[in-house]
């Protein structure tokens, strides 16, 4: 997507003051021509008409929220690569964090300054799209983390492998510990980075794992094969958010 220009702007709010006040600031402070959806249908009808060079997408709104708006434009071949950038007054460190694995090129957080807005937009863009290099902030920070995160999750994975395979054999308890203190560690840290699916199955993998050293026993080949199965569904998440990682990589 380098040197795309940055010229229309789909802006999609539920909040009728939010879409008039973003209206004026895009139109008449930055000079973009806008198109406003009040709704994630609405914008599903109107992007492939419009053919925005960039969708500006609150996060919650009723019925379709942002992120199920934004994964729908995905599947439209008239708009399945134009930038988003998501709208949200929850901007915590684990939400933006979230946002940018799934491939949004940047978060501004409500309430935003109109008059500066357009200002705020153009230098997402210019760090994202056009690679202009240029003094990091917080959110570059925080991106360049959830990248770094997402490359170390591959050998974690192949550490998960090597510990699951030492079960089956003779006095796997050592082993069992130090897979259950993996699957604590990544629990913990995977929703702070924006992937609370790898929280869920880590948590999972860490509850029956905890159980087996309680009872002092090894696991049977039932549970092998369920422990198993947790690490194909893990490895299948990981690998998902991994191809995320590298697509959206700064240039």
């Amino acid at each position: 997507m380098k040197n795309r220009s940055l010229e229309r702007i789909l802006l999609v709010d539920d909040d009728e003051d939010i879409r008039r006040i973003g209206e004026l600031s895009l139109e008449r402070v930055g000079g973009f021509e806008v198109e406003i959806c009040a709704c994630g249908e609405e914008a599903l009808q109107r992007a492939p008409q419009f053919q925005p060079d960039l969708v500006l997408l609150d996060v919650m709104m009723p019925e379709m929220g942002g992120v199920a708006v934004y994964e729908a434009l995905s599947d439209l071949d008239e708009v399945a690569d134009v930038p988003v950038i998501f709208v949200t007054a929850k901007a915590q460190t684990q939400e933006v964090a979230r946002y940018l694995v799934l491939g949004a090129i940047g978060v501004i957080k409500k309430p935003f300054d109109p008059m500066m807005l357009a200002d705020e937009i153009r230098a997402i863009w210019a760090r994202r799209i056009e690679g202009v290099d240029g003094k990091t902030d917080e959110q570059e920070q925080l991106y360049e983390m959830v990248v770094d995160y997402g490359e170390k999750l591959k050998r974690r994975l192949e550490s998960f492998d090597r510990l699951l395979a030492r079960l089956s054999q003779p006095s796997p308890r050592e082993a069992m510990k130090e897979a259950r203190d993996l699957a604590h560690k990544l629990a913990g840290s995977g929703a702070m980075f924006g992937m609370p699916e790898v929280s869920e199955t880590c948590s999972e993998l860490e509850g029956r794992l905890s159980r087996l050293l309680a009872d002092d026993r090894a696991p049977t080949q039932a549970e092998l094969d369920e422990l198993q199965q947790l690490c194909r569904r893990l490895r299948a998440r990981i690998v998902n958010r991994q191809t995320s990682f590298s697509d959206h990589r700064r240039p």
